[in-house]
């Protein structure tokens, strides 16, 4: 996928960007730049008037599809609802998306020490099968819920 926008000058995490920029139902968005690097693509990719054609559209559309289970989008009342214990279903995987997703460990160990007691216990008792089924990302939540406690706990 990269190399199709880098011969159009801009990255694949600038034609993200870009993607949400030309949709006029959004109309705002809160990028992450944690350096300057970040923060100068991020400039260039505004500043770069070349619209995205209907391919490169279809292109980020089919990765949306293919990425969805590494992706959390909290609606929490969906899976939350359908497991028989406390468990904080989203902000776990939010966890998991900081520590796996974004590579920033920190901020994950930070999120992941406010959960609430027993809520790591509730993790290995939990039976997600009804919230995994429910999931509209369809993440293995069970799975990716206990390795975020192993990894973070």
């Amino acid at each position: 996928m990269t190399e199709n926008f880098l011969k159009k000058d801009y990255t694949a995490e600038q034609a993200k960007l870009k993607v949400v920029w030309e949709n006029p139902h959004i109309a705002s968005i809160c990028s992450a730049m944690p350096n300057m690097t970040i923060l100068q693509a991020n400039i260039d990719a505004a500043l770069n008037k070349q619209r995205l054609s209907e391919n490169d559209r279809q292109r980020l559309e089919q990765y949306a599809q293919e990425t969805a289970p590494g992706y959390c989008a909290g609606c929490a009342h969906i899976c939350e609802s359908a497991v028989d214990l406390d468990v904080p279903i989203s902000d776990i995987l939010r966890c998991s998306m900081y520590a796996h997703g974004y590579g920033s460990r920190d901020m994950a160990l930070s999120l992941f020490n406010t959960l609430p007691a027993g809520a790591q216990e509730n993790v290995f008792k939990a039976d997600y099968s009804k919230a995994e089924k429910s999931c509209p990302q369809k993440i293995q939540i069970g799975r990716v819920l206990k390795r975020a406690c192993e990894d973070l706990g």
